[in-house]
Parts: structure tokens; C-alpha cells; sequence
């Protein structure tokens, strides 16, 4: 919710109590549980399969310097990054994250899982 001025312009809301009631007052009746969406039993057997790597990253909870030894962990067991788009529930190798968005230019970083690679391009 930090972009105000973004639902303002698009959707012509003026603060959070806006956004929240016009998101609630938006939202489909279902009769669907959490489980229809979510086969918890496959969920439990693939997160078997990468419990290492889930570890480590847990080792960065409460870190001081999060980026820097998101690196460092990153480095020392490069098989961490495999469960990266796991986490962000993506199913590609690669994707782009918009870095930086404003009205004169945007940074786009491409991040790709298959290899150590990464690039960054800027467009406006």
C-alpha cells in the first residue's frame, strides 16, 4: 500500500480505509475452502525435497545486513537459488522484477535460476 498516488490516478482512491473497503467490497462469494486451492499433501512432499536449502535460508532470519549475506549465502551454496522462485511462487527460471518505477524510467533487474547469471536493463 505504499504507492497512494498510484491507486489515486488509477482507481481514484485517497487513503488505505479506501483501498481496503473498495478491495473487500469487491471480493467474489466462493464456496471454496483453502483447499481446493492448495494440494497440501504434494505441497509437504516437495518442501521434503528442499528442506536443506529452506534451512539455510532460514538462516537469515534476524540479519543485520540481509543483502549482504543473502550474497554470502548465495555464494558458498549456489543451490539455494533453485528455491528462490519456489518461494516467490513462479513456476519460470527467469523473470523480471521492476527495481525501480517512476513516471520518467524504469529499472528492470532479469533474474535467471538456471544459471549464475543476472542482468539489469533500464527502460522509460
Amino acid at each position: 500500500m505504499a504507492n497512494i498516488k498510484l491507486y489515486k490516478k488509477s482507481f481514484n482512491l485517497d487513503s488505505v480505509a479506501e483501498i481496503t473497503k473498495e478491495f473487500q467490497r469487491t471480493l467474489v462469494t466462493t464456496n471454496r475452502s483453502y483447499l481446493f486451492f492448495v494440494d497440501w499433501a504434494k505441497v509437504k512432499k516437495n518442501v521434503d525435497k528442499i528442506k536443506t536449502e529452506l534451512s539455510l535460508l532460514d538462516s537469515l532470519i534476524n540479519s543485520k545486513n540481509l543483502k549482504r549475506d543473502f550474497f554470502d549465502l548465495l555464494s558458498k551454496y549456489p543451490e539455494v537459488a533453485k528455491v528462490l522462485p519456489i518461494l516467490l511462487a513462479i513456476r519460470e527460471i527467469t523473470f523480471d522484477i521492476i527495481e525501480n518505477f517512476d513516471e520518467k524510467t524504469t529499472d528492470v533487474i532479469t533474474y535467471s535460476f538456471n544459471t549464475r547469471a543476472q542482468q539489469s536493463s533500464a527502460t522509460g
